[in-house]
Parts: structure tokens; sequence; C-alpha cells
């Protein structure tokens, strides 16, 4: 069945000859059974070392369904409910403020759990709105600040110093891919009383035997 998928040798390493990026792994799993597998380029362009098969990556935004589960677990123990608002966790939520073409104003609601997962609490990553740049401010603060090797804020800290910038939107009017999951790991930490990592390795990763992954 390889030879149905030799195709894809071709695709990635044109990505890889024009720049999109400098390796990756492909793979194919049909009916549970691995039938393409391959590794090309470089994992690290700088040191050029190859990349392989089991290279660890990092998961970026692929850890928004894994704060979903996590959040999922405290709510089937009765501990969080998606109606519960964002503030009685994190009180820098309080009185939610609304920026956007026409100005300034105040939310017509507070934020719940259930806006967090399903990301239409407003909340922005840093964009070219006006509530995007404002969020944007904060975030390139943290960045310069790892870039120098300074303390960064912790997950709880940063999440309340978000709390303080403008939404894009009322919660609940509409969808935006967003800063939710980012928020909702700092209510895991809160309500569990664990490090959000401490959490997913003790309920996720070490259940189900994922010994590469782990968040920081």
């Amino acid at each position: 069945m390889y030879e149905n998928f030799k195709y894809l040798d071709a695709v990635a390493q044109k990505e890889i000859t024009n720049g999109v990026f400098s390796g990756s792994v492909l793979s194919v799993i049909h009916k549970g059974e691995t039938v393409y597998l391959k590794s090309f380029g470089l994992a690290d362009k700088e040191k050029n070392i190859p990349m392989k098969t089991d290279s660890i990556f990092r998961l970026f935004s692929m850890s928004k369904p894994v704060t979903a589960a996590a959040a999922m677990i405290l709510i089937e123990r009765g501990l969080l409910d998606t109606r519960h608002l964002l503030k009685w966790f994190i009180p820098e939520f309080s009185d939610p403020v609304v920026l956007d073409e026409n100005g300034e104003r105040p939310a017509d609601r507070d934020i719940t759990i259930g806006d967090l997962l399903t990301m239409t609490s407003g909340i922005p990553y840093p964009d070219g709105t006006s509530a995007g740049q404002k969020m944007g401010a904060l975030w390139g603060e943290q960045s310069e600040k790892y870039l120098k090797g300074e303390k960064l804020l912790d997950t709880v800290s940063f999440a309340k110093e978000m709390g303080k910038r403008p939404l894009m939107f009322t919660p609940g009017e509409k969808w935006m891919y967003g800063a939710s999951a980012d928020i909702m790991g700092a209510v895991i930490e809160v309500v569990s009383g664990m490090k959000f990592g401490d959490f997913l390795r003790k309920e996720i990763f070490e259940p189900l035997g994922m010994n590469d992954t782990g968040f920081y």
C-alpha cells in the first residue's frame, strides 16, 4: 500500500525546497495500520540535525483540544460548570470592556467557562485590531523577556494581566479564534490547585502512556 502514497514524497520535498518549512514527518494510518511513515528535511536547520520519524514537535494550537479535555475532567467531577462565570476564578475578568471600531464600552455580559471552551469569549490574540493591539503589547513584553532569558509571568499571572485588557466583542456574540484556551489553562490551575502541566501529566498524559508529551 506504501506505493499509493509515494506522491507525498514530492509534496513534502517541494515545500522544503520552497522554504515553507525545514523538515516534516508524514504519516498515513489506515484501519489502525501505519501504511505510510516518512521523515523529510531537517529537525534543526541551524545544527543540521536531520528529521526522524520519532522527532519531538511542539503541539502549538493542538494543545487546545487537550486543554478542553482537561476542563471536561473537572466538569465531570462537578468542580466546574460551563455556566460558571470566569470572574469567579480570575477576578480580573470582572466588568469586561469591549473595544471595537465603535470605541470602548461595557460588555453586555460576563464571560462564562462555556465561552472559553467554544471560543466565543471575545478574548483576542494579538492582531491589528484595537483590542488585539492592546493584547499584543502584553504578549510582546513577555516575548522580549523570554528572548533576554528573564523570568516570565506564570500561567495564572499572565491570565490576570489579560483580564485587564479589552475584549474584541461581547461574550457569546460570535466565534473567534483567540486566547480562550490560554485562559482555560489558568482556570484549571485555580480549580485543581495544581500547575497546568502537572494536571495534564497526572490526568491525561501518564494514563494514556503519552510519555513524550508535556506542557511548560
